[in-house]
């Protein structure tokens, strides 16, 4: 520390860019030799006129890159202003997320699919009618509909999701391929009040009755002096149940937003096969997508003499978001302007 710093000669390619010695509250600015790449500088605050105090202190500089803050553009042109100003492509990239992430909330319910939302399965078969306890009927019937969920493709996760049950429970259920095995060391059904109204209760079943209320009260009639809930359990090996679960979610805003700005290339196959049922669905995320590419191509090979046709497709376009971002970036080509570097 006690070292002096290097010497070094004012440079012809001057970076500049902001720092935080405390995110959100405290910055600065620190100051690169392009050519370099060595820092030279790290200045108080982040304002116009400490950069152009500096550049007027250290003549000679030719070009400026710098970040697209208007204080940082007021100072270069205060300071320095036979410089080139040269807006660099990290920024104008991260800008552009910045726009293009704006358009994707503004389309937020184009990210789901029609298919995403709950759908209904057919009707689970009940287990067979015969005479067990409402724990044994109640694991048949468990058994069954997660059995039935696996077939149609559902995974365990959506599966307990939907039927409020325990992944550990459902994964049971997935791996014992009969009820049976669920059942080991299960006891035999003990007798109740409700033997001598079973068959009466079979009956009315059968003719179509099926509201527990009513059987109830039936049998409040016949003598039954037992519980309602009793009732109510006795037919459920018998109900047909239709069970519906929920697909899953759609992708996230900034999911999608780094899908658009990736290059096509380095999406996976699953990445791009929901990209572009997404952009299927959205016209208006189709064509942020093809600006996006465009932008992309102008940035690769340097071409900022197509930034004013870029700037016309765009507000050519109903996204909100890139209209702001083509003002500034034509703002930012006017003569007095930065070019792209």
């Amino acid at each position: 520390m006690a070292l002096p710093d290097p010497y070094w000669e004012a440079p012809k390619v001057l970076g500049v860019d902001d720092f935080a010695t405390r995110r959100g509250q405290h910055y600065g600015t620190v100051l690169i030799d392009c050519e370099t790449r060595k820092p030279l500088a790290l200045l108080p605050g982040r304002d116009a006129r400490t950069l152009a105090t500096w550049l007027r202190e250290h003549p000679g500089i030719e070009v400026i890159c710098r970040d697209r803050a208007g204080s940082y553009a007021e100072g270069a042109r205060a300071g320095a202003s036979q410089a080139v100003q040269v807006a660099d492509r990290f920024h104008l990239w991260q800008n552009l997320g910045t726009a293009v992430e704006q358009c994707v909330r503004w389309h937020a319910v184009c990210l789901r699919s029609p298919g995403s939302g709950l759908g209904e399965l057919p009707d689970i078969e009940p287990p067979s009618a015969r005479e067990m306890s409402p724990i044994e009927a109640r694991i048949r019937e468990r058994h069954a509909i997660v059995h039935a969920l696996l077939h149609k493709g559902h995974g365990i996760r959506e599966i307990a999701r939907e039927l409020h049950m325990g992944g550990n429970t459902v994964r049971r259920c997935a791996r014992a391929a009969t009820p049976e095995e669920l059942l080991g060391g299960r006891q035999q059904p003990r007798s109740s009040q409700l033997d001598p109204y079973k068959s009466h209760l079979d009956k009315r079943w059968a003719e179509g009755c099926t509201n527990a209320i009513q059987l109830h009260s039936e049998l409040q009639d016949l003598g039954y002096r037992g519980s309602y809930q009793i009732i109510s359990d006795y037919p459920r090996p018998r109900r047909r149940r239709r069970i519906r679960v929920v697909g899953p979610a759609p992708p996230g805003l900034r999911q999608v937003t780094g899908w658009i700005m990736r290059h096509p290339d380095r999406l996976s196959e699953s990445e791009g096969k929901q990209l572009t049922e997404v952009l299927t669905r959205c016209p208006e995320l189709e064509a942020a997508h093809r600006l996006v590419r465009s932008f992309a191509a102008i940035l690769t090979t340097r071409t900022g003499q197509h930034l004013k046709d870029w700037v016309f497709s765009a507000r050519a376009e109903e996204l909100p978001g890139l209209h702001s971002f083509a003002t500034g970036m034509e703002k930012d080509s006017s003569p007095r302007g930065p070019c792209i570097a």
